[in-house]
């Protein structure tokens, strides 16, 4: 949470209402919030969405990889604080765009699987079943109970075209025959998967065909190898 306000911050994206933000994102408080996700405290009225102004000029694009939630500390938090800057940026003219990861995805899918969450020790069974890290009951628990951080999770696009690059949380790599088909394309499972880089396969033919395509196109692909918000 604080390590993504301290790049916005060292961006120009953002800035704070209350003073005492400076002292929250020192590196002392950065280190103990890394080293402690479990029990990393609450997080200050100081450094909350609601005492941040988006500062960032108009048009700037600011893409957020994905994986919201399992990885670090205050997990539901970082998904509202990227939810809300989202806002903020819209207001100012220009743009945060926030893509999903394959950690979302898990825990979007358990919650969907699981009528009835009880916080509790990390779900092994389900880390089976999904190919991934197993998942935390308790920050599923409070997601279901956030109807509109759980929508906006939902709402969450796979890949991002901005200006000569594509985004996405791994490697777009869907059974498609041109880029113009790409956004259609990803509503399929395997396509899902692909993006998402849940397991591993050899490109099939069709794939090496549209890899072929995207660099015809002066495509820069930015692959974050499942970077943490």
């Amino acid at each position: 949470y604080r390590n993504t306000l301290l790049a916005l911050r060292k961006a120009g994206a953002i800035e704070f209402i209350d003073s005492k933000a400076d002292e929250e994102l020192s590196e002392d408080k950065i280190e103990y919030e890394v080293n402690n996700p479990d029990n990393p405290g609450e997080i200050p009225d100081s450094i909350k969405p609601e005492n941040i102004r988006w500062i960032a000029s108009e048009g700037t694009q600011v893409v957020f990889i994905g994986d919201y939630l399992h990885y670090g500390a205050h997990p539901v938090d970082s998904a509202r604080l990227v939810m809300e800057l989202e806002k903020k940026a819209e207001a100012q003219g220009s743009r945060v765009i926030a893509l999903m990861g394959n950690h979302d995805e898990q825990y979007l899918r358990y919650i969907e699987e699981n009528e009835d969450i009880v916080a509790g020790d990390k779900d092994e069974q389900f880390k089976i079943s999904s190919g991934t890290a197993p998942v935390n009951p308790k920050i599923a628990k409070s997601i279901r109970e956030n109807p509109e951080i759980h929508e906006w999770l939902k709402s969450r696009p796979l890949v991002a075209k901005v200006n000569n690059f594509l985004f996405s949380h791994w490697k777009p790599i869907p059974n498609v025959e041109s880029i113009e088909s790409l956004d259609k394309a990803l509503q399929g499972d395997t396509a899902r998967f692909s993006v998402l880089g849940v397991g591993s396969r050899p490109l099939t033919e069709d794939e090496v065909l549209v890899e072929q395509q995207l660099n015809a196109k002066a495509l820069e692909r930015f692959e974050a190898d499942h970077l943490v918000v």
